[in-house]
């Protein structure tokens, strides 16, 4: 028994021993390792410093970087208060800020209005010495944000139908000569304008214009009095009727270009023989314009009554005796439109201060310093009714300022 024991206590030494010896080998090998990879690291780092060196030395001489666009505000929002100075605007209880751009600029609405036939004035070529008819016409003030492509000119005589005036090329306020008349005759006139949108510049958005705004009709202006002879004679009867050489007795009535007034010869008292053959009237080509061809007083003739030559026309003329007298040879004012142009607001002065002022009968602003005045519609540069011009139809200059007296006319419903 005292053997078996000591037998046991001999091989718990024995193995105490063991794990000794294999725990310190445990514990060893790490420590042989890391002396192994300092050393490694350290022949790398020698290796390594002079191409890091030069690195280094590269980088220094390269350029310094742009400073970013925001650096300074990120600067100042990111800068670290002093004691008692605000909190700084990069702690937590503030919200970042974003910027955002975008366009948008509404598309602007393009305004036509109708146009308005403003006169009708009658002037005497006293060149050609004939009548031609002056018509103005104005284009809305109102429109905006569009550009007329073009006015298209009707005409009307009596009571027809209106008809397009061809040859007639206009896009803004015009004046148009018409020498296609006839003595006797109404006229009246309008016209339509038709509009596109109007360019902007680029990278704005296109003005809108409807579809039913592209065109539109002016008012219609008719003259009240026919356009007037150049030539009546009022026949109250004859003299010596049974005779080879009849005469006349009346009226004479005529217009003298050259004097630019109407003239009338009467024969009551048979002062002159107004017989066959008798002339009158200014000169042409070295004879007067007007001689009586013939006289026949009987009803039944189909040569009855005075027939006259008119040596410049080119024509026969024949007046009878008749209850109503022949239409007039006195020229008329112009007839004008019962409705006024408006003029475009004046532009407001620098500095100045506005005001209140009816304007046809409305109240509007002015600038200070300008007296208050209703709008008027210019009128076409009068000349005598006898003055010549260059040309008798056509569309010519712009009419100057000025208001037409309103007499005479068929006054129609007006436009703004």
């Amino acid at each position: 028994m005292a053997e078996s024991n000591d037998l046991k206590q001999k091989l718990d030494v024995i193995s105490y021993v063991a794990a000794a010896i294999l725990g310190i080998g445990v514990l060893a090998y790490p420590m042989l390792q890391s002396g192994d990879a300092s050393l490694k690291a350290g022949n790398i780092e020698e290796k390594l410093k002079p191409e890091l060196e030069e690195e280094m030395e590269k980088a220094d001489k390269q350029p310094a970087p742009p400073v970013p666009q925001w650096a300074s505000e990120l600067e100042a929002l990111w800068e670290v208060p002093g004691p008692g100075e605000e909190k700084a605007a990069w702690v937590t209880e503030n919200r970042p800020a974003s910027l955002r751009l975008w366009n948008d600029v509404p598309p602007p609405v393009a305004v036509h209005e109708p146009g308005g036939v403003v006169s009708i004035e009658l002037v005497r070529d006293a060149q050609k010495k004939k009548p031609f008819l002056r018509v103005t016409g104005k284009i809305s003030s109102k429109n905006q944000h569009i550009e007329i492509e073009e006015l298209v000119l009707e005409k009307k005589v009596g009571d027809g139908e209106f008809k397009v005036v061809e040859g007639f090329l206009a896009v803004e306020d015009f004046v148009y000569e018409d020498a296609d008349i006839v003595s006797g005759q109404h006229y009246g006139y309008r016209f339509v304008s038709n509009a596109v949108p109007g360019e902007v510049a680029e990278g704005l958005p296109a003005p809108i214009l409807d579809a039913a705004a592209r065109s539109r009709s002016s008012n219609e202006l008719v003259t009240e009095a026919p356009v007037p002879l150049d030539l009546t004679v009022k026949v109250r009867g004859y003299a010596d009727e049974l005779t080879d050489h009849p005469k006349l007795v009346g009226q004479i009535i005529y217009w003298d270009y050259s004097k630019a007034e109407k003239i009338v010869k009467k024969n009551r008292a048979m002062a002159e023989e107004w017989k066959k053959g008798y002339v009158f009237g200014e000169d042409h080509k070295g004879n007067p314009r007007y001689s009586i061809r013939s006289i026949v007083p009987e009803e039944d003739s189909r040569l009855h009554g005075v027939t006259i030559t008119d040596n410049l026309a080119g024509k026969k003329i024949v007046f009878k005796k008749e209850a109503q007298d022949p239409p007039s040879v006195d020229s008329w004012e112009p007839v004008v439109s019962a409705f006024e142009v408006p003029e475009k607001p004046p532009e407001p002065e620098a500095g100045g201060k506005s005001g209140t002022a009816k304007r046809g009968g409305k109240t509007g602003t002015k600038p200070a310093g300008k007296a208050a005045a209703n709008p008027v519609a210019k009128k076409p540069s009068r000349k005598p009714v006898s003055d010549s011009d260059k040309g008798t139809s056509g569309v010519k200059a712009k009419p100057e300022s000025g208001k037409p007296k309103k007499s005479g006319g068929r006054k129609r419903a007006g436009f703004e």
